[in-house]
């Protein structure tokens, strides 16, 4: 069963057009916020290696700037009909939920690649075994360290990102 639009882009996919430009623009705000709250919780913790210090916030800059512009168009095509409290919901999940989905991603590929010299070859059966619990290790190494690198901060600038996706995002209802 297809459906055609017959010339048409639905309602929700063109607001998401609409907010590319926002949608990177916050991210880009996004990412710097987090890489900036990150160096200076790293120091505040007593972090004496800069080099680690910069690894980790490029990390999550890249993980913040691609997150948080998907997680923003996300929001804005899931919430283009809704009312404001829901708006606001979609897209404090959604940015949530990208940011800190791409940020894990990223903390296990380069994981990942760190103890690939140790691997049994490529597409084997131990590889792929090898492969999956490295990147299970990663994600839960991420989520028991790297994700209270950014409290307390981080979950305000949410909030405050939400407030403003209600107020600026494209809405079909404007």
């Amino acid at each position: 069963m297809s459906v055609e639009y017959e010339g048409k882009v639905p309602s929700n996919l063109a607001l998401a057009r609409k907010g590319l430009l926002q949608s990177f623009l916050f991210g880009l705000i996004w990412a710097i916020f987090l890489a900036l709250h990150t160096i200076v919780k790293l120091y505040w913790l007593g972090w004496q290696n800069f080099a680690s210090i910069q690894n980790f916030a490029l990390l999550i800059f890249f993980g913040a700037l691609i997150g948080g512009a998907v997680g923003w168009l996300v929001a804005i095509w899931l919430s283009a009909h809704r009312l404001p409290a829901k708006r606001f919901a979609t897209s404090l999940v959604s940015i949530l939920l990208f940011t800190v989905g791409t940020t894990a991603l990223i903390f296990a590929l380069q994981y990942r690649i760190y103890y690939s010299q140790w691997h049994m070859p490529v597409f084997s059966i131990g590889w792929f075994f090898q492969l999956l619990f490295t990147g299970l290790s990663a994600l839960y190494l991420f989520a028991v360290q790297g994700l209270r690198i950014l409290l307390p901060l981080a979950p305000l600038g949410l909030l405050i990102a939400a407030a403003i996706f209600v107020k600026r995002a494209p809405n079909a209802n404007r």
